[in-house]
């Protein structure tokens, strides 16, 4: 399989990987033929890429952070308790400390794991993907930095739940995906306090899982909301969900900006809004070039990222199909493994 983007999808396309809703509902399965129908139905749901089959990739696998079911589990539990925070409810904490329980052990099953979007959601569903991929990142970076597990799950609890302020604002600080216009309301900044004090009231989450909500936004130079807290004023588990869920945004929300474009961003505001130390972390535990991504090389040629390179993720092996990017016909070439082909590196991605 291979990734695809879908203004590249033609008739006869197989999906290689299901596109879910954020119910659990398959709105297209594995193995789907596309017809012109189907395609001009994943450009109205938001979705810029789909995993197509391709004889050339039968041997390439994704490797899943985690399983299907336990994915759309933690998606539903999400959704559940922002919907009765919406409602002016309480939640229950239990359900949620059981899915984190959940995402630990998958994750930690792991020998050792790059962060990668291979699930595709619509638009719609962005909201509560968004609070899980941000947990399960903030997971791995936890594990890097070796806390044990009981500190994981403080941190995940914290991570999955930043955001839950927002669910007392409304729709429209929820979907609002103007980065920029969020930043600098009054209104939505006030989410971290929202959030803070619904947590610390959970008896059953630690109250440094609740300071994530009221942190997450806070700057190392001082200019963060909402106390603007500076440096090591910050406490550590925001810092590490801060860069997570600032990456995160930057790759769900519409500026749709591929990984490597969204770790440029976020190395560029080290300094400003986190260390370096937790940038090391971050770049070591993201793949920049997910496998399955089309990319071209200093030397013209142009190929498929098919393999990670755990300890240097920006230098993948990357299996050539083409010697330049104007050429028609794909054909096994070669492979570099860029670790040891040194005088190699990728340009960009080929949209």
């Amino acid at each position: 399989m291979r990734q695809a983007f879908v203004s590249d999808l033609k008739e006869g396309d197989v999906l290689a990987r299901p596109i879910f809703s954020s119910n659990g509902n398959i709105l297209l399965g594995k193995d789907i033929v596309l017809t012109p129908t189907y395609i001009k139905r994943l450009e109205v749901l938001g979705i810029t890429t789909v995993y197509i089959e391709d004889e050339l990739f039968e041997d390439i696998m994704i490797d899943d952070i985690l399983s299907d079911q336990t994915r759309l589990q933690a998606i539903k539990v999400t959704r559940d308790c922002l919907d009765m925070v919406k409602m002016g409810k309480d939640f229950d904490g239990t359900n949620i400390k059981i899915i984190i329980e959940s995402l630990l052990e998958e994750v930690l099953s792991k020998e050792r794991v790059l962060f990668s979007l291979n699930d595709i959601f619509t638009r719609d569903d962005r909201v509560f993907s968004h609070s899980l991929n941000v947990c399960i990142l903030s997971i791995i970076i936890g594990i890097d930095y070796r806390l044990n597990k009981e500190k994981l799950f403080d941190l995940a609890i914290g991570a999955l739940l930043h955001d839950i302020g927002l669910a007392c604002l409304g729709p429209e600080a929820i979907q609002n995906k103007d980065l920029s216009a969020k930043e600098n309301a009054r209104n939505y900044q006030h989410h971290c306090l929202l959030g803070f004090n619904l947590l610390r009231k959970k008896r059953e989450f630690s109250l440094l899982s609740s300071h994530v909500a009221l942190q997450h936004h806070e700057r190392l130079d001082g200019q963060g909301y909402p106390r603007g807290l500076k440096g090591k004023e910050v406490l550590f588990y925001p810092r590490i969900v801060s860069i997570c869920n600032i990456y995160n945004n930057l790759i769900q929300s519409d500026q749709n900006l591929l990984p490597h474009e969204a770790c440029e961003v976020v190395m560029g505001l080290c300094g400003r809004y986190f260390d370096q130390e937790i940038l090391r972390h971050f770049l070591r535990n993201v793949a920049i070039y997910p496998t399955g991504v089309s990319v071209r090389l200093n030397t013209g040629e142009v190929g498929v990222v098919v393999d990670q390179n755990l300890d240097l993720p920006q230098r993948p092996v990357v299996r050539v199909i083409r010697e330049e990017t104007e050429e028609k016909v794909a054909r096994v070439l070669k492979e570099y493994d860029l670790v040891q082909d040194t005088t190699v590196f990728i340009e960009d991605v080929v949209r």
